[in-house]
């Protein structure tokens, strides 16, 4: 979104990157879900809730690459292959259009 992204690692040969727009979403994530914490768990201190929160988010963006992990694995043998996991939907979607192929060998295996 922001076009600065990091490489973070290569995993099964595909590089993985964040964007930085993807810092605003856990800082977000975190803080709702540590708010979130602190009512349904009260008596703890803040260092705590934001921990459970932050974990929270790991854990949901862990989620998220395992799933995109999977349309690549997937999307792998009928040639889609974009490069990269894009972090932003509508990088993913321009991405897409332009390496698409016609409809016929679209449904059918490579």
């Amino acid at each position: 979104m922001f076009g600065l992204r990091w490489r973070v690692f290569r995993l099964w040969g595909i590089p993985i990157s964040i964007d930085a727009s993807w810092l605003i979403v856990v800082m977000l994530l975190t803080w709702t879900m540590a708010e979130e914490y602190r009512r349904e768990l009260p008596g703890l201190n803040v260092g705590e809730y934001v921990s459970m929160g932050l974990g929270t988010a790991v854990i949901f963006f862990a989620c998220i690459l395992l799933h995109e992990l999977g349309h690549a694995t997937v999307a792998e043998p009928w040639a889609f292959l974009f490069g990269a996991l894009l972090s932003s939907s509508s990088e993913a979607w321009r991405s897409w259009k332009a390496s698409r192929r016609p409809p016929a060998k679209s449904f059918s295996w490579p």
